[in-house]
């Protein structure tokens, strides 16, 4: 029972209705599909239907459960039914993988659910449910991630440096990045404004960092300019930021929390190391947030 062709047979199993009632009507049929030997074949057959139904139900019910949390706002603006639907259909013809952790799990499983409806946004003609599921799977992300929590107590701390700065010409010169709590992306439409239960809007070019808050398990939305995007962008991409102006919006960056700094000249006595983050709760992936 370790072979690929075994294991595969198996993991579909667990998300194809259509495959189990065939195994039980046809299990040589299976076995051919599936490449399955002959004993592999018998020990598949022998599984008691009864109990592989109850173990699909578990699996498929957990799986619909936290996606319906992860992308609660998407459903709820969308035709009434519709979430339900695409993860019906995208349940029946995904196969979970396996992660050490159960929040990576969970975070490849809502990465592979927007990429499927990315695919398929032609069919029901709502490219902006898409993007409001970008939206919150970068949340998702920023939630659930360790590093995140970690990288948003270092923030707080560079926020408060850059605001002792006489000169902010410094900024440039320093060590600068972008946390690993930040999220940049670029949407079509005004995904806030959707998020916030507000009619789907006319296409619009928005710019969010997404932040997460440190101490808390909350993520902050930051609308952009395009010159503070080109700024955090060039972060995001490891470029120290130029222009005249980079210094001054690196200082309106950090004091919205988004920077880390590791070597801020000017600073003297008042470098501190980062304090160690408050201990909070991450939440678990199947809890409302």
């Amino acid at each position: 029972m370790s072979t690929a062709s075994v294991q595969h047979c198996l993991a579909r199993l667990l998300v194809s209705a259509a495959d189990r009632r065939e195994l039980r009507a046809d299990p040589t049929a299976v076995g051919r599909r599936f490449g399955l030997e002959p004993e592999e074949l018998a020990t598949v057959a022998a599984i008691d239907p009864d109990r592989l139904e109850f173990t699909a139900g578990g699996v498929i019910r957990a799986r619909l459960r936290t996606l319906r949390r992860m992308f609660r706002a998407t459903g709820a603006i969308g035709d009434r039914g519709w979430l339900d639907r695409e993860l019906d259909a995208f349940i029946e013809s995904d196969i979970p993988l396996a992660a050490a952790e159960d929040s990576e799990r969970w975070l490849a499983e809502g990465q592979r659910f927007v990429a499927w409806l990315r695919a398929r946004e032609d069919a029901y003609r709502a490219p902006h449910l898409v993007e409001l599921a970008r939206l919150e799977l970068l949340r998702a992300e920023l939630l659930y991630r360790p590093a995140a929590e970690r990288a948003s107590a270092a923030a707080d701390l560079a926020a408060g440096l850059v605001a002792q700065l006489d000169d902010v010409a410094l900024l440039t010169g320093s060590a600068v990045s972008l946390g690993a709590h930040v999220r940049l992306a670029r949407f079509e439409y005004d995904v806030l404004s959707m998020r916030a239960g507000d009619p789907p809007p006319a296409r619009a070019d928005t710019r969010l960092a997404l932040a997460r808050r440190a101490g808390r398990a909350s993520v902050a939305a930051h609308r952009l300019d395009g010159g503070t995007f080109a700024v955090v962008e060039a972060l995001a991409g490891g470029r120290g930021p130029a222009g005249a102006d980079a210094a001054s919006a690196l200082r309106d960056v950090a004091a919205l929390g988004l920077l880390t700094i590791t070597d801020l000249p000017g600073t003297g006595d008042r470098r501190a190391a980062a304090p160690a983050p408050r201990r909070s709760r991450v939440p678990s992936m199947s809890e409302g947030r």
